[in-house]
């Protein structure tokens, strides 16, 4: 598992996809929504960055996660 802050999550992601249009307030949203699993530590949110990506993946596809964290 590869734990990253929201922003470093962002960063890893312009690792892949330089142009990606995926912002930290949208992951913030998905967090805050109940879509995308975190742990908080003190004021941030650490989140699995392949459960991101894999969010990510079934988004892409149209798909809808049902599964609340």
């Amino acid at each position: 598992m590869r734990f990253r802050t929201v922003d470093g999550a962002i960063k890893e992601l312009r690792k892949i996809d330089p142009e990606t249009a995926i912002t930290s307030y949208f992951v913030r949203s998905l967090i805050l929504e109940g879509k995308l699993r975190y742990k908080k530590s003190g004021v941030k949110y650490l989140i699995n960055f392949d459960s991101l990506l894999e969010f990510l993946e079934i988004y892409k596809e149209g798909g809808k996660r049902n599964d609340k964290a």
